[in-house]
């Protein structure tokens, strides 16, 4: 028997590569615990998931526990790594389970120095990978690509450029100053989609942000499509991103993507070949030169690199490295 554990009930980018993951593997697990009443428990139960929901972490590892007492369980499985030291005491006292649990943010793998014989960390990136103090093995998260839209080009008018994800300092949208976006000229729009940190939502900068009538804040938006259709690029400037998965469905919406050349964005890049990651002082002059016609995008280069994420980062590659450690 098994248990999967997604410590988040949100719907971001951990929770759907486990969605994903869930809908192609051929294994069955006994027991799936999601924070009750939360989107992520309504979307697998949506789609004939039957799940167990928890209302805090000490719930949680408690009906963990009795499940554990069974002696029923093999395999234990976290897609994150937030619980580490709930499932540390837990591989202690039951030495026959094979825990495994998913590193999926560099904060997370400062906490993990610890090495267990039933003990397995899987790191979704080279970047991760360096970060962790013990052993772990290195599994690219996959992508269900299922859109395959053609690339469109930038049009010659405005440019409307999506930024894509929680908006706080530590995503790197302290990068778009008013100095900044003077510089791009006023034919860029930037139209931000995501959920906005409380305290960053008071800070100056944001204040200053806002103010500007080039700037459009929509909140977040969970229809893809919704997105995808209202924008020409997608720019992506967290310089800590761990790998990335915004970079797939760009591609997979047919929406070019400039990110910056650091962490798993630049690890993805060098992946698939794909040019157009950047230094963080070299955005202003790029969107800059996207209003005057001096730059675009090579679609050739687009679609040849959307080809080889098809083949890297396939859910079907992924789906299979995880069921191996899982079986």
């Amino acid at each position: 028997m098994r248990i999967i554990v997604s410590p988040s009930g949100k719907l971001y980018g951990s929770e759907n590569v486990l969605f994903d993951y869930l809908n192609h593997s051929s294994i069955s697990f006994d027991f799936i615990f999601v924070p009750k009443n939360s989107p992520f428990k309504k979307k697998l139960e949506d789609n004939n998931f039957t799940t167990n929901g928890f209302g805090n972490v000490k719930e949680l590892y408690f009906l963990v526990f009795l499940k554990l007492l069974t002696n029923k369980i093999k395999h234990f499985y976290c897609n994150e790594a937030g619980h580490v030291r709930y499932i540390v005491v837990l591989a202690r006292l039951f030495p026959k389970v094979n825990f495994v649990i998913h590193v999926r943010i560099l904060e997370d793998s400062k906490r993990i120095s610890i090495s267990l014989k039933n003990l397995q960390f899987v790191a979704i990136s080279q970047t991760i990978q360096k970060a962790l103090h013990g052993s772990s093995r290195l599994i690219y998260d996959g992508f269900h690509f299922k859109e395959s839209k053609f690339f469109k080009p930038a049009p010659l008018g405005n440019c409307k450029i999506g930024i894509v994800g929680r908006i706080t300092s530590s995503k790197g949208i302290d990068l778009f100053t008013q100095k900044f976006l003077q510089n791009c000229g006023s034919k860029i729009e930037l139209h931000f989609y995501g959920d906005i940190d409380k305290e960053y939502e008071k800070s100056v900068i944001f204040q200053n942000l806002i103010a500007l009538k080039n700037i459009h804040i929509h909140g977040f938006i969970s229809d893809k499509n919704q997105i995808y259709s209202s924008i020409d690029i997608l720019l992506h400037v967290n310089e800590f991103e761990p790998l990335g998965r915004i970079f797939f469905e760009s591609l997979d919406f047919g929406i070019p993507f400039i990110g910056i050349n650091k962490g798993g964005i630049a690890e993805i890049a060098n992946q698939i070949n794909y040019p157009y990651v950047f230094e963080k002082d070299q955005f202003a002059e790029l969107l800059s030169s996207l209003t005057k016609q001096e730059f675009s995008f090579d679609f050739l280069i687009l679609e040849n690199s959307r080809k080889l994420v098809l083949e890297v980062f396939s859910i079907e590659k992924y789906t299979n490295q995880i069921d191996r450690i899982l079986l």
